[in-house]
């Protein structure tokens, strides 16, 4: 699952983006707290990816057959939560690279 933090950091993120409007218009001082609140969320996805990634890497298969299938499906959900997280963590770290690009 993916944690709250990171939907809310985004979530966040996104408002942040659509009340600053133009990006070069923007103040030095909101430029930097835009960095500052999407380095931070770069941040909280890498946690939940470590996270998403200890569930692939930890699981074992169960005795009972349904228990095995309920697992098998938790482990499908956790690959693919761990793929969104990479996906959001590639796009959040680039926009951090071109904000500090930009200044």
């Amino acid at each position: 699952m993916i944690p709250s933090s990171v939907t809310t950091g985004v979530s966040s993120l996104n408002a942040a983006l659509v009340a600053m409007g133009s990006y070069l218009s923007a103040s030095v001082t909101i430029r930097r707290a835009l960095l500052q609140q999407a380095a931070t969320l770069a941040t909280a996805i890498d946690t939940a990816e470590k996270t998403a990634a200890g569930a692939l890497d930890t699981f074992a298969g169960a005795k009972m057959p349904g228990d095995t299938v309920n697992g098998l499906l938790a482990l499908l959900t956790s690959a693919q939560d761990e793929q969104t997280l990479s996906d959001l963590r590639g796009v959040i770290g680039r926009m951090v690279l071109n904000i500090e690009i930009t200044g």
